[in-house]
């Protein structure tokens, strides 16, 4: 039997580049054709934030997406209690970049992402 809860994706956001993907809390996005369900594989960026192995632990099932660009959350693991959150813009290349970021040393949970004209 094969363990869906890998990839428990729980929402359906459009990428800069225009392709779909479907994300969840976790940093794994599946990229697919909205009209067949066709799916691609992992959404693939130019460049990210960096954690574990190079990988983000935690993103949110809610990003937002405005003016063609796509803005969401992502933990940095840095170490032993050592966490960055950041807030990231993904642009158009599909390059993520941090426009915003704090220093933690507990893993928060954030589900949604509210940005407000001033972000």
């Amino acid at each position: 039997m094969t363990n869906i809860s890998l990839f428990s994706e729980v929402n359906i956001e459009q990428l800069p580049d225009k392709t779909f993907a479907a994300v969840s809390d976790m940093p794994t996005q599946l990229a697919f054709d909205l009209n067949s369900l066709e799916t691609f594989g992992k959404v693939k960026y130019q460049r990210g934030i960096k954690g574990i192995n190079g990988y983000a632990l935690l993103s949110t099932a809610h990003g937002k997406f405005d003016n063609g660009l796509t803005y969401n959350y992502i933990l940095e693991i840095k170490g032993l209690r050592q966490y960055t959150a950041h807030i990231v813009r993904t642009n158009e290349d599909m390059t993520r970049e941090s426009i915003g970021q704090v220093e933690l040393d507990e893993i928060p949970y954030i589900h949604d992402l509210v940005c407000s004209i001033l972000f």
